[in-house]
C-alpha cells in the first residue's frame, strides 16, 4: 500500500501498485480557477536537474480546482526500485501531438510547476518487487 507524507509530499509506492489521490490547487488559500481544458501533468524523474526529463508522465484534467491522480500497475511495474522525484505541472490551453503528448507551442499556453520553482522536488520512492497482474 502506498503512503503520502502530507508535509514533505513524499510518495512511497510498492512497484506495480495502484496510486490514487487528489490534489486541491489553491492560490492564496482559495481554490484556484483555471480555464476549461486545463490539464495537469504528473511526472516522475530520476534527477533534479534544470531541464527535467520524465521517466514517465500522465495527463489528468483539472476540474473545479482539483486534480485526481491515478497511476496503474503498468505505470511502475517495470521500473527499478529506488528513489525518484515527482512534480505536477499545470498547463492551460494545451495542444497535443499525434501520440497524445501535451505540447506547449504558442504564447497562450501557461505552464506552472507546482514544486519545481520551490527548488526541491518531492521524493517518489519505489519499493519492493512488482507483480504482473
Amino acid at each position: 500500500m502506498y503512503s503520502i507524507n502530507t508535509e514533505t509530499k513524499e510518495i512511497v509506492l510498492p512497484l506495480g501498485d495502484t496510486l490514487a489521490f487528489v490534489v486541491d490547487l489553491k492560490l492564496d488559500g482559495e481554490p484556484a480557477r483555471f480555464p476549461e481544458g486545463t490539464v495537469a501533468i504528473f511526472g516522475v524523474c530520476k534527477e533534479r536537474a534544470r531541464n527535467v526529463r520524465w521517466l514517465f508522465s500522465r495527463v489528468f484534467p483539472v476540474e473545479d480546482g482539483s486534480v485526481a491522480i491515478y497511476l496503474t500497475n503498468d505505470d511502475t511495474r517495470d521500473m527499478q526500485a529506488g528513489d525518484y522525484n515527482w512534480d505536477l505541472r499545470i498547463v492551460t490551453d494545451p495542444e497535443y501531438d499525434e501520440d497524445g503528448t501535451v505540447r506547449c507551442d504558442d504564447p497562450s499556453d501557461v505552464v506552472t510547476s507546482i514544486f519545481a520553482g520551490s527548488g526541491d522536488l518531492p521524493d517518489f520512492r519505489l519499493k519492493g518487487v512488482a507483480a504482473y497482474v
